[in-house]
């Protein structure tokens, strides 16, 4: 997939609100709404992507444009989660030196920044439905999948894991670097299995289903509430 140069531009122009997503953000972004174990509307993720301000538009022509070029790149996204194959974009690949990719000018920083803030956004939604069996592997991909977004979170995740490995952060950024794509396939996966899941449970009653959290209770009666 190749630059948008007009999207990117547009996103980047001194008219957007703060606060708006840059276009490597925006990718991140998307990539996590496409995970998503259930269908989320555009006009709810839409919003966050100007920071749920006006983006300033010149025009109603304008206005056409940008959306349907945001969401053909979150069709991408979903058709790739779909297939199981999930890739970075061609331009925005991890940098030869790992510690390189905490730079300002980096891709992959703000990818994972977008892709740090579509998680959070969609935190109520994974605890809900995402079961304990799954939880260990969730964490392991956003640690690595988050990694690059920010030096002092990048940080913390050194920290909370000095009891088992004693890493600098530009000794796990090696680790993150090796492990990064398949951290991308593993995230896609979890959200996945939780659609066919949520799937099953729709084709069931009401009385008969389970909740797939896992907690024994009816869905009816534990995470649909």
């Amino acid at each position: 997939m190749s630059i948008n140069t007009q999207l990117a531009e547009f996103l980047s122009a001194s008219d957007r609100p703060e606060g708006s997503m840059a276009y490597a953000e925006l990718y991140g972004y998307l990539f996590v709404i496409a995970c998503a174990p259930v269908s989320i509307d555009v006009e709810e993720w839409y919003p966050l992507i100007f920071n749920e301000h006006d983006p300033n538009y010149a025009s109603d022509e304008e206005a056409v444009w940008v959306r349907e070029a945001i969401v053909k790149i979150y069709q991408e996204q979903c058709k790739q989660v779909v297939s199981g194959q999930i890739q970075l974009p061609s331009w925005c690949q991890l940098a030869e030196q790992p510690i390189d990719n905490f730079s300002e000018t980096a891709h992959l920083t703000f990818w994972s920044k977008g892709m740090l803030e579509g998680h959070d956004w969609l935190g109520d939604v994974w605890k809900a439905y995402l079961s304990p069996k799954l939880d260990g592997e969730m964490s392991s991909c956003l640690m690595v999948l988050s990694f690059f977004s920010d030096e002092n979170l990048a940080q913390a995740y050194c920290d909370e894991y000095s009891h088992v490995l004693s890493h600098t952060v530009e000794d796990m950024a090696q680790t993150v670097v090796d492990t990064f794509h398949h951290a991308m396939e593993g995230y896609a996966r979890v959200g996945q299995v939780m659609q066919n899941e949520l799937a099953k449970l729709d084709a069931l009653p009401d009385a008969e289903a389970l909740c797939a959290c896992g907690s024994g209770k009816l869905f009816r009666l534990c995470c649909l509430h």
